[in-house]
């Protein structure tokens, strides 16, 4: 289990590049908490306090992401390594902005703020990853707005879902109506219906009465 765990963590993006040795003496060091969720159990809520990071090691969750007016919703689902919001264990909102839940049971390896503080003034390598996960997201959250802007209804369409995904590929279920996706593009229903229909015969997506579901969010972008 010992080296399973090890194998696991170096997967961790914030692990990535340590040795064996130093893992185990990170290991040996810290105060790990292991958590296990059943299916369909709820792990952190939006809006929970982000005061450790939670490292999946095995199993599948779900990552749900409300609107702020709750109209619509943005389902993704990921396996390890993935780690639950570390942008939001520090800065000024330390809260989660997303639900988590087990989709299969789901294993998890935490840390807490004061040991995450110290491992990165024991290990530079940590630190630099650390510091380079921050600073890849803040660059992507400044970069957005500034993008090109989309030509067309589809591609209109797509940078709706794109931005609101916390990754630009895999299965993703959003659950929204229609005349609400009208609404957000400032386009008529009729239009946006057509649309998706097109999609739909192209095998891009599906949808039915308020769901869209998308097999892979990177084949729509053609």
């Amino acid at each position: 289990m010992e080296l399973s765990l090890q194998n696991r963590l170096l997967q961790v993006p914030l692990f990535q590049g340590m040795s064996k040795n130093e893992l185990t003496q990170m290991i040996g060091q810290t105060k790990l908490h292991f958590q296990k969720f059943a299916k369909g159990k709820v792990i952190r809520q939006e809006n929970d306090v982000c005061d450790q990071l939670m490292f999946l090691i095995d199993g599948e969750v779900d990552v749900i992401t409300y609107a702020d007016d709750r109209t619509y919703s943005v389902e993704e689902r990921f396996g390890p390594p993935y780690t639950l919001q570390l942008e939001h264990f520090f800065g000024l909102t330390q809260r989660h902005t997303r639900t988590f839940v087990a989709h299969t049971p789901c294993h998890f390896v935490s840390i807490g703020k004061n040991d995450i503080l110290k491992l990165t003034d024991d290990f530079i390598i940590m630190r630099l990853n650390l510091f380079n996960i921050l600073a890849t997201t803040a660059q992507k959250a400044q970069r957005m707005p500034w993008r090109h802007k989309a030509d067309g209804l589809r591609q209109q369409i797509v940078r709706f879902f794109e931005e609101r995904c916390s990754r630009p590929t895999g299965a993703k279920t959003v659950r929204i109506k229609i005349t609400q996706l009208a609404a957000e593009l400032r386009e008529s229903r009729l239009n946006v219906s057509q649309e998706l229909n097109r999609m739909k015969a192209e095998e891009l997506l599906s949808f039915t009465r308020g769901i869209i579901s998308i097999p892979n969010l990177e084949r729509l972008r053609g």
